[in-house]
């Protein structure tokens, strides 16, 4: 019987210390802050349906770089389907990961310091001034859109213009298999057959483009 009792307890002791990491699993602050932002209601929806708002610890700070919800359209029009697919959820994760930086880092200050900043993910973004005004800035060619900074609860955002992704993965949201594509059906005389098409430009900046 008394062993039982340390068994139970044991086990009650066990269930406590993991609701208690499942419970700071997640960040509320992204959340919350997100949530007064609904013009960035995209990547909100992009960092639930991924589970990458699972991957932020709760007493963490964070910024963001979070595409506008018009820029998510030029990025995820209609033909897209595999953005919608759960076969796509680990692509479109590796892209919602390379918007967030840990701890709160503001973009002049980024610049300042040199200019490269590593993302939760595996991507250095770089920050340049964007033109002639000392206020204006890009992120990895993306825009920082104007007077877009929000500060609440240890979580920075900034809205970006554009979607930061290289040509590699906005190939594969597109269902754009790499390398050149091989021409099928009737070809223009003296032109071969196996002649390669000419490769679909990317619908957003690519990546690392500055």
């Amino acid at each position: 019987m008394k062993q039982s009792r340390i068994a139970m307890s044991m086990l009650g002791i066990i269930a406590s210390v993991l609701c208690s990491f499942s419970a700071q699993a997640s960040n509320s602050n992204v959340e919350t802050a997100l949530q007064n932002r609904p013009e960035l209601s995209q990547f909100r929806e992009a960092l639930n349906k991924t589970g990458v708002i699972n991957e932020l610890k709760q007493d963490e700070r964070y910024t963001l770089f979070a595409p506008t919800n018009a820029a998510f359209a030029q990025l995820v029009p209609n033909d897209a389907a595999c953005y919608q697919s759960q076969a796509c959820k680990a692509k479109v994760a590796a892209i919602v990961r390379d918007h967030i930086v840990p701890m709160k880092k503001y973009v002049d200050a980024m610049y300042d310091q040199g200019g490269e900043i590593k993302t939760i993910g595996t991507t250095q973004l770089h920050v340049a001034k964007n033109g002639q005004r000392r206020d204006r800035y890009t992120v990895d060619g993306q825009s920082v859109a104007s007077d877009s900074e929000s500060d609440s609860k240890g979580v920075l955002i900034y809205a970006l213009g554009g979607v930061i992704a290289s040509d590699t993965e906005l190939a594969a949201l597109h269902g754009i298999e790499e390398g050149p594509a091989v021409a099928k059906g009737p070809t223009p005389e003296g032109t071969p057959a196996n002649a390669a098409m000419a490769p679909m430009k990317p619908v957003m900046a690519p990546r690392g483009a500055h």
